[in-house]
């Protein structure tokens, strides 16, 4: 990766907590379709040795057909394939930065090659109004939408038990209820366990706490890695874990530990996959509001004639600094703000 003279410059964003640093290769002198070396990004995103986020945006890349390419990477370096909260990050910089007018069309494409089209709208014309983004869901369900390994999930009903996760429960938080999920992708995957108290649900804290035992569950195996207590191994990509509780038909509870990341304070696309959830076991009506401990993010559920899925979040989008990185980036930058 090559940089400018002046250092390598990022943004950083953040909405509902959940924040991004996002890297324009034509600001930085880089090709569209070229991404940072993981240490780099690793470097970045650490709280300590660099900017501190949740993952970096690396785009716009201009499309053809007029839209903006988007790549995502966790925090770890890792591919992510679709973040909601990412997505309206980056149509906030597309409007900020003024290449897009009130409205624009993104492409994200996932770590497999696919790819998850949305449209993204300005709803008002200060910094601080919300950005709703609408996207059309590739939705799947089952233990093949997620890589599950055969023999590592078991029905129960027309959901599943996954033992690492149930076992995790009994073992780190003393719950025996954690054995209702269901298992869907939305261009990235999801575990979303259903639990029928408030009580049942951990907090962000304990999330926190247990991060390295529940990053055995989310992360990916990596090659050659001893089993260990809740061994990697259920989802052969790793899966985004959820927890969520219906408190009426127009309000779902949500806690999020994300693959490659850990405890999240908010994730777009943890809300769309914890909604369908519910909606798809009869909790909650189309229309509602997810709270998540960094916020409450609206979603709305769609379906148009052809039985496909829509998905509309919105929520506003905070632009928090502009950083340049001095020095070689990803091994002894420093930061300057």
């Amino acid at each position: 990766m090559t940089a400018g003279s002046g250092g390598l410059t990022v943004e950083k964003y953040q909405t509902l907590g959940n924040c991004y640093l996002l890297l324009d290769p034509a600001r930085n002198g880089m090709a569209g379709d070229e991404l940072p070396a993981l240490a780099v990004v690793r470097r970045l995103c650490d709280p300590h040795l660099g900017i501190g986020s949740d993952g970096l945006l690396v785009g716009p890349e201009r499309r053809a057909d007029g839209r903006f390419g988007l790549r995502i990477l966790n925090s770890d370096g890792s591919r992510a394939e679709f973040s909601g909260n990412g997505s309206r990050i980056f149509a906030r910089y597309l409007f900020d930065a003024g290449y897009a007018e009130r409205r624009a069309g993104i492409t994200v494409v996932a770590e497999d090659g696919g790819e998850v089209r949305l449209d993204a709208a300005l709803m008002g014309a200060s910094a601080e109004d919300p950005i709703a983004t609408e996207m059309a869901a590739p939705l799947r369900i089952g233990p093949e939408a997620v890589g599950a390994r055969p023999g590592h999930v078991a029905p129960n009903g027309d959901l599943f038990t996954v033992p690492a996760l149930a076992e995790a429960g009994r073992g780190l938080f003393g719950r025996d209820d954690w054995t209702r999920s269901l298992l869907l992708s939305i261009g990235n995957p999801h575990c979303v366990t259903l639990v029928e108290t408030m009580a049942a649900l951990p907090s962000y804290d304990a999330l926190r706490a247990a991060a390295p035992e529940l990053a055995r569950v989310a992360d990916a195996p990596a090659p050659g890695e001893a089993p260990g207590t809740f061994a990697r191994g259920t989802f052969a990509r790793g899966c985004n874990l959820q927890w969520a509780f219906a408190e009426s038909r127009t309000r779902l509870h949500l806690r999020i530990v994300e693959r490659g990341e850990g405890p999240t304070l908010a994730s777009g696309s943890s809300a769309s996959a914890a909604a369908i959830a519910a909606r798809h076991c009869g909790l909650v009506d189309r229309d509602l509001t997810v709270a998540m401990p960094g916020g409450d993010l609206p979603v709305r559920l769609a379906e148009d004639a052809d039985g496909r899925l829509s998905i509309r979040l919105t929520a506003p989008v905070a632009r928090i600094a502009t950083c340049r990185l001095h020095g070689r980036a990803g091994q002894d930058a420093m930061v300057g703000i």
